[in-house]
């Protein structure tokens, strides 16, 4: 495989697992077209530990200023992901019930 080649698959390859997060649990607007769109809510059950079952739920709110992030916004959140980690660095999120 040539340097071009196998870059390309690695750069893929690291992206994907942060892109299905953002598809199961988006935090924007795939269109520029919903300006009066002001919360998003997106909700799941999930087997946990134990064959448990685990309620999630994700809420998005807009500001009136700025409104709902939209997919650029989106982009410029999985390019700061992608520099972070190439510079070693690893951000975790906990929830809080």
């Amino acid at each position: 495989m040539d340097k071009e080649k196998q870059t390309k698959t690695l750069e893929l390859t690291s992206a994907g697992k942060d892109e299905m997060n953002l598809a199961e649990f988006p935090f924007a607007l795939l269109s520029d077209k919903g300006k009066a769109v002001k919360t998003l809510q997106f909700s799941d059950t999930i087997t946990g530990t134990g064959g448990k079952l685990v309620a999630r739920r994700w809420t998005i709110t807009a500001s009136d200023k700025f409104g709902m992030p939209t997919r650029d916004d989106e982009k410029v959140y999985v390019a700061l992901m992608q520099i972070t980690k190439e510079n070693g660095c690893c951000l975790q999120f906990e929830c809080n019930p």
